[in-house]
């Protein structure tokens, strides 16, 4: 059971990570939003963008007091981008911006994911500092 989290880049606007893991994982930190540049109480991203191989099912999970299922992954393939899917919001009960994974039988594999940081309180600028 191991994940390596790599960051890429990390601006004002968007931040992209590369990971990697091998065996079996159970809510397990993938992306820890209070590590990223200008990240203030309450601060969130979306997922924008995820390109991914795996050789069994991965499920990414934004944390919270109810967390919930962003998107389940297999095989090898890509979400968003320049395909023109919609950004994936958080919509886990009182969220605390991060992102964990999540695999039931053991896996290898890597996946590249682009999160953009939004607004918490819209024209506000709130969840970001500047």
């Amino acid at each position: 059971m191991a994940v390596t989290n790599q960051v890429i880049q990390d601006s004002r606007w968007r931040t992209i990570q590369k990971t990697t893991w091998s065996g079996t994982n159970t809510n397990t930190l993938l992306l820890d939003v209070s590590g990223l540049l200008g990240w203030v109480t309450g601060s969130l991203v979306n997922i924008a963008a995820v390109s991914w191989s795996t050789s069994s099912a991965l499920t990414l999970i934004w944390a919270g007091s109810s967390a919930t299922d962003a998107i389940v992954i297999s095989g090898n393939g890509s979400y968003g981008g320049s395909n023109g899917f919609p950004a994936i919001a958080n919509n886990a009960g009182t969220p605390t911006g991060d992102i964990n994974l999540t695999n039931a039988s053991a896996a290898v594999g890597y996946l590249v994911i682009v999160c953009h940081k939004v607004e918490t309180v819209v024209g506000q600028g709130g969840g970001w500092s500047a």
